[in-house]
């Protein structure tokens, strides 16, 4: 059984319904930042997360079941907090009627807040992840989160934390080789900042700031500026000046980049906070 994914958007946002002849009936969404792969009214795809029915969609689930969950895929790759902005669309599910929220795609665990009535995860980071070859990344990369969660009815009863971490190739329940205790704290300092929209705005800013000076910005300008005895004294990394292949596949990029609902936050908040036209909330302490 599966969800999230179909012939059409109507097919992608159609939920996963769980009724028991006995026990809790549970419908499940499965939503996903825009890239290639959305489904269009009659192209095949999968569900986007902004289209303006998916929000109607859990409020309709929610009239029929006792719980109502929704999967978020999205976020920024490799940072410990969701931006601002993605905040506030999964608070909208919440308040929409979903009870519980759980994300999934920046690749290591970010925090949780209990909002209203429901619970968000924002990502809980690799449980298998295997790259061939490795990356330096995989090292950062190799804690996870399970989460259990309990409800009795439309009551949720409890939520366990358990970390996880990659270990030749296999999944162990964190303490192989890192410290459960010490990283359970680091998580729980996460939820802190996740929960609290002025601190989450201070951090995000700063990532946010530093991930398009490093990344971000630097390639958008390798990419559509400089001039034709640039791309001769620099071959390699003006080639997509003169290697059609290279050019197009730096022109899809740079379509996703704009397009897709976190990195293009990324870049709004960026520039916004380097112009001046949003207030810097930053401190030496962040």
């Amino acid at each position: 059984q599966f969800c999230g994914a179909g012939d059409s958007f109507a097919d992608a946002i159609r939920p996963l319904m769980m009724e028991p002849e006995q026990g809790t009936t549970v419908g499940i969404i499965n939503v996903c930042e825009q890239e290639f792969g959305i489904a269009g009214t009659n192209t095949p795809g999968s569900a986007w997360i902004s289209h303006p029915k998916a929000l109607l969609k859990v409020a309709e689930i929610a009239a029929k079941t006792e719980v109502v969950i929704v999967i978020a895929h999205g976020g920024i790759e490799n940072i410990p907090v969701p931006p601002l902005q993605r905040q506030h669309q999964l608070r909208c599910f919440v308040e929409a009627g979903a009870d519980l929220v759980v994300g999934h795609h920046p690749h290591v665990p970010q925090g949780w807040e209990q909002y209203d009535d429901g619970i968000i995860f924002y990502s809980l980071g690799n449980f298998l992840f295997d790259r061939n070859p490795p990356s330096p990344r995989d090292e950062k990369e190799k804690e996870g989160l399970i989460i259990d969660v309990k409800f009795d009815g439309s009551t949720l009863t409890s939520v366990r934390l358990l970390p996880t971490e990659a270990s030749d190739r296999r999944i162990h329940y964190l303490g192989k080789q890192g410290d459960r205790v010490t990283y359970l704290d680091y998580l729980h300092s996460l939820a802190e900042i996740a929960s609290d929209t002025t601190i989450l705005e201070a951090y995000w800013q700063e990532i946010a700031v530093d991930r398009f000076i490093k990344y971000y910005g630097r390639h958008l300008y390798r990419t559509t500026t400089g001039s034709q005895l640039r791309a001769l004294r620099y071959p390699i990394t003006r080639r997509h000046r003169w290697d059609p292949q290279r050019r197009e596949e730096e022109m899809l990029w740079l379509l996703n980049l704009f397009r897709n609902d976190s990195k293009k936050w990324l870049m709004e908040t960026a520039l916004g906070v380097l112009t001046g036209k949003i207030d810097d909330k930053r401190t030496p302490e962040i």
